[in-house]
């Protein structure tokens, strides 16, 4: 009973994580797409971004295997940060300083 009920088991965790892990993905690509003035091309920058960071994960798992701790954390937490900061310049140029969105000038949040 034990032995039949593991490979179910991790099977349904795994498919628990694949949803999971696209539905986090979800809103940045919705967010990219609305605030986008070029949307085709935004999304593709990010995928294209998404696969490398993929591709070069195996690569920086065997690399970083025998270093302290610490730095693989610290490399992540830069990495977040210039992306934000990033996104927030990218963001911050897709639309004229004194034009509001078509949400906040209808009145309606936008979020």
């Amino acid at each position: 009973m034990a032995d039949g009920l593991c490979p179910a088991l991790f099977v349904g965790l795994v498919a628990l994580w694949v949803l999971t892990s696209s539905v986090l993905r979800t809103p940045l690509y919705a967010l990219i797409v609305r605030r986008s003035q070029e949307p085709g091309r935004a999304t593709a920058v990010a995928l294209l971004g998404m696969g490398l960071a993929s591709a070069l994960a195996p690569y920086l798992g065997t690399v970083l295997k025998g270093v302290d701790p610490v730095l693989p954390f610290t490399l992540s937490g830069v990495s977040l940060a210039l992306g934000t900061l990033g996104f927030v310049a990218w963001e911050a140029r897709q639309r004229p300083a004194n034009c509001l969105s078509p949400a906040m000038s209808a009145g309606r949040k936008p979020w």
